[in-house]
C-alpha cells in the first residue's frame, strides 16, 4: 500500500536569519538545528558559519533522501558532500577546536518499504504518533542533562552575584564548551559534522508506516513548548496543532518567555531559540 504524506511547517529566527533548516519532500521530512559557534572566527558571508552549514546540509539531503540507500548512507554522502566544497574543507580542518567547527542537531524521517524510516541526532525532537494514540520520542537524554547542568551553573552564579539567571548565563562559557566537547563521543551524543564522525552512533529506529499517523520533528526551541509545561505532553501539542496550526505552540511559547524577562519561571540559555517544527501526517493511498 502506498502511503501519502502531507505537511505543514513553522520557522521564526530568533535574528534576521536561523540557524535552523527544515526541507520537507514527497516521501520524506528534514529538520536541522545548527548549533551556535562558541568562536568569533568567521568565514562565510552568511549570517553565520554555522547557518551555511545547516542550511547547505539540508538542501543536500533534500536532493538526496528519496534516492537508494539507507539514511545512514544518506546522512553519510551529503556530509561528504558539503565538505568537499569551500569553506567546507576550511571549516573541517581538524586543527580548529571542535566547539570552534559547525555542528548541527536533527532528523529525517522518511517513508520507504511500508516503513516510516528515523535517523534522529542529539536534541532535534522525532516524535512518531502511532494509531493506537501513543507517541515516541527520539532525541538526546544525555544533551539533555548536559544542558540542563549548564543551566544550573548559571542560576549557581546568579545566586552567588545577586544577578538575574539571564545575566548569569554569560558565566558559564566553560560549561557551554564542556558540554560541545561531548559530541560523537560513545558516552555523549551524535551530531552531524563535516567529518561525518556522529552518524554511526546516531539513533535509528523504524515503524510499520500503516500503525503510524503522524510525525512531529522540532528543534529544542520549539520542543521547549512541551518541555516547560505549556502542553501536558506530545499528543496534547498534536491534537493542538491538528485543529489550529504549527503556529500557537509557538505563540504560546513567546508570550510566556516575553513575560519572564529575566528567566526566573523558564530557565534557558537565550530568550528565544530559532524556533521550528515540521509535522506530516501519513495518509495512505
Amino acid at each position: 500500500m502506498a502511503h501519502n504524506l502531507s505537511s505543514s511547517t513553522y520557522a521564526r529566527g530568533r535574528r534576521s536569519f536561523s540557524e535552523d533548516a527544515f526541507a520537507v519532500t514527497s516521501d520524506a521530512a528534514i529538520v536541522l538545528d545548527g548549533a551556535s559557534g562558541l568562536g568569533g572566527e568567521q568565514i562565510t558571508d552568511w549570517g553565520t558559519d554555522v547557518e551555511w552549514f545547516s542550511h547547505t546540509l539540508t538542501q543536500q539531503l533534500a536532493a538526496t533522501v528519496s534516492g537508494p540507500g539507507t539514511l545512514h548512507d544518506i546522512a553519510a554522502e551529503a556530509v561528504a558532500a558539503v565538505a568537499d566544497t569551500e569553506p567546507g574543507r576550511t571549516l573541517s580542518d581538524p586543527s580548529r577546536p571542535t566547539e570552534f567547527r559547525p555542528s548541527a542537531a536533527g532528523a529525517i524521517a522518511r517513508v520507504r518499504d511500508g516503513k516510516l524510516q528515523v535517523l534522529s541526532f542529539a536534541d532535534v525532537s522525532a516524535v512518531v504518533f502511532l494509531t493506537d494514540g501513543t507517541f515516541e520520542e527520539l532525541n538526546s537524554p544525555v544533551l539533555l542533562q548536559l544542558d540542563a547542568d549548564m543551566l544550573a551553573a548559571a542560576q549557581s552564579e546568579a545566586d552567588a552575584r545577586g544577578i538575574t539567571a539571564r545575566e548569569g548565563m554569560k558565566y558559564v562559557h566553560d560549561a557551554k564548551v564542556f558540554a560541545r566537547r561531548h559530541m560523537n563521543t560513545p558516552h555523549g551524543y551524535s551530531v552531524l559534522t563535516l567529518d561525518g564522525a556522529g552518524i554511526p552512533l546516531a539513533t535509528y529506529r523504524e515503524w510499520d508506516a500503516t500503525q503510524v499517523t503522524d510525525v512531529i520533528l522540532a528543534t529544542d526551541g520549539y520542543a521547549a513548548a512541551v518541555e516547560i509545561g505549556l502542553f501536558d505532553d506530545w499528543d496534547h501539542l498534536r491534537r493542538t496543532v491538528t485543529e489550529t496550526s504549527l503556529h500557537i505552540p509557538a505563540i504560546r511559547l513567546l508570550q510566556a518567555y516575553d513575560n519572564d524577562p529575566d528567566f526566573i519561571t523558564y530557565p534557558r540559555s537565550k530568550h528565544v531559540d530559532d524556533i521550528t517544527a515540521v509535522h506530516v501526517r501519513v495518509g495512505r493511498g
